[in-house]
């Protein structure tokens, strides 16, 4: 049993735990690899998760009974400020673009168990956030909107993870830092994963301390995301025919590919539209799409009848020999 008051006592036991079971493994190891640094590292790594994993559900829920205060008020924040976008928080107009691969990366934190994994998807959330802003960078470059290319600090990346924890909407994120921080002895052995984890912290710490009661009108809102149904439901209006529709249908059709819509949604509708013109090229060919229909039957048979040939001119003497037994063996000869 685990008490949410007692968690520095619970933390060194772990710790004292891990070290035993690492130093019990390089035993069974040859010294070669003993010795061997990224070994080692790995080998902590995998003692730590399997312990730790094994420990979850106690010490995670004590830490959850402990934050459970911070983790309500960071949820209330984050719905308040639903639609956040980084011109509101002075974030330079380069810098100001969607960012849906990190919100989906942070939005698994709270189904992560061991603390390495969940601050492996910081450091995959913080990266994607790069990624994201770099190449909106190079296409504003592309297009002569900059003269020239920004680059991008680490004190442009809290108002940028701070769009994306308000969008990711974690019910439990200050409980995932408290883990990290108390249970977690592999951040100081990799340099990426120390600083991805001390910025989050900040952009935590900068949200609790941060009322946002002055923030100015967003210059562009952010689109809310589309659910699965809804993304369903237009990809079967967008294959349907327009004479069978709503008016209702219709504009929200229309609502969904038009220029205000997100990049994902623009290449949907590139992708819909390729696939019904690949469609009519094949109907217009003579084929049909293999789901859901049978190919026409052609004319022309496959195999030509012997009585439909045409025979070549050979001659009186060799015709006569076509329908000979000249040649042929019958049965076993001895």
């Amino acid at each position: 049993m685990v008490l949410s008051n007692y968690l520095d006592d619970c933390a060194r036991k772990v710790q004292n735990i891990v070290s035993q079971g690492k130093q019990e493994a390089l035993k069974v190891h040859h010294q070669t690899c003993s010795q061997d640094r990224l070994f080692q590292e790995a080998l902590h790594i995998a003692v730590e998760s399997y312990v730790l994993g094994n420990l979850h559900t106690k010490i995670y829920g004590a830490i959850c009974e402990k934050c459970s205060s911070d983790d309500a008020n960071m949820y209330d924040k984050c719905q308040t400020l639903d639609g956040l976008t980084g011109d509101q928080l002075e974030l330079r107009d380069e810098f100001v673009c969607p960012l849906p691969a990190a919100v989906v990366e942070l939005a698994s934190l709270d189904m992560l168990i061991t603390p390495f994994e969940k601050l492996v998807c910081l450091k995959n959330t913080l990266g994607k956030i790069t990624e994201d802003v770099n190449t909106n960078i190079e296409e504003s470059a592309a297009i002569g909107q900059l003269c020239e290319t920004p680059c991008l600090t680490s004190d442009d990346l809290i108002p940028l993870l701070v769009t994306v924890i308000v969008q990711a909407k974690q019910q439990h994120l200050c409980s995932s830092i408290m883990l990290i921080d108390n249970f977690n002895w592999t951040s100081t052995l990799k340099d990426d994963l120390s600083f991805s984890f001390v910025t989050f912290k900040a952009a935590v710490e900068y949200m609790k301390s941060n009322s946002f009661s002055d923030l100015k009108p967003a210059k562009v809102h952010n689109r809310k995301e589309i659910p699965i149904e809804e993304l369903v439901e237009t990809c079967q209006l967008n294959n349907g025919d327009d004479s069978v529709r709503t008016e209702g249908e219709l504009s929200r059709a229309r609502s969904l590919t038009s220029p205000a819509a997100t990049r994902t949604e623009r290449q949907l509708a590139k992708i819909s539209k390729l696939l019904e013109a690949t469609e009519e090229l094949s109907l217009g060919a003579g084929y049909t799409p293999l789901i859901g229909q049978r190919r026409h039957s052609s004319n022309i048979p496959d195999v030509i009848p012997v009585q439909d040939r045409p025979r070549p001119n050979l001659g009186s003497f060799l015709t006569s020999l076509q329908g000979s037994t000249l040649g042929s063996s019958h049965g076993r000869k001895d």
